[in-house]
């Protein structure tokens, strides 16, 4: 493949992600589900195997990137319409601190450590687990805080 046809096939694959991520919107640059996830590495890899490799052809690899970015926005579609398919591709929250107290046993099976929850805790300027009313882990690994009300001083 000569430099030229190399510059050519990166440039038009360049445009083609663009118009991709523009198409499916910013959900998947924001807020990532495994489909997301899937999805982004399979179009990165499809559009670095076809700028490069001239085994794949450019029209294949544009075809490729379409059925992906397809795939992607019925996902996103089904999930904003359906909660049961929401819950299949995002997953669901998972309750970490109840009322101050730190809910062990989904601490566990989030595999999150207490050191791991008290550092995103203090990232959320929190830094007393009694000061918590609920935090819970999102389907996207972000850390959901509900602060107890403070009395307004008189």
């Amino acid at each position: 493949m000569s430099a030229a046809e190399f510059i050519g096939r990166s440039l038009v694959l360049a445009v083609a992600l663009l118009v991709l991520m523009r198409i499916v919107g910013k959900r998947l640059v924001g807020e990532v589900t495994a489909v997301d996830l899937v999805v982004g590495i399979t179009v990165g890899t499809i559009a670095g195997s076809t700028a490069v490799s001239d085994k794949v052809p450019l029209w294949g690899g544009l075809l490729a990137l379409l059925v992906w970015g397809a795939f992607e926005w019925v996902s996103v579609f089904l999930a904003s319409r359906s909660p049961w398919f929401e819950q299949l591709v995002a997953g669901r929250s998972t309750p970490l601190v109840q009322e101050g107290q730190i809910e062990l046993r989904n601490l566990r099976k989030a595999m999150m450590s207490e050191s791991s929850l008290s550092s995103m805790l203090r990232v959320r300027e929190v830094g007393n687990l009694a000061d918590v009313k609920q935090a819970v882990l999102e389907p996207s690994g972000k850390l959901g805080v509900v602060k107890r009300r403070q009395p307004e001083p008189s």
